[in-house]
């Protein structure tokens, strides 16, 4: 049985937004920056709604990025400055 808590965390400094984050079975499924506690629980309710869904979406396995890794340039580096 899997555990799903909503949770809101405050700023951890001045500056910095409010956290609405999904967490499920100790990992985090999304987490969502706002400006307000108003549209932090605005958000999460709809999250709760439809939790089932937004779990198993979460969690749906994803296809592998295919990104080419960078290869190094050859040659001489330019060191004029």
């Amino acid at each position: 049985m899997t555990t799903t808590r909503l949770a809101i965390y405050g700023p951890p400094d001045r500056g910095l937004p409010l956290l609405a984050v999904v967490i499920d079975d100790g990992e985090v499924l999304a987490c969502e920056a706002v400006q307000s506690t108003a549209e932090a629980e605005t958000l999460l309710e709809k999250v709760r709604e439809n939790l089932p869904e937004f779990v198993a979406e979460a969690r749906r396995p994803r296809p592998e990025p295919s990104v080419q890794p960078s290869r190094p340039r050859r040659g001489k580096v330019s060191s004029s400055q």
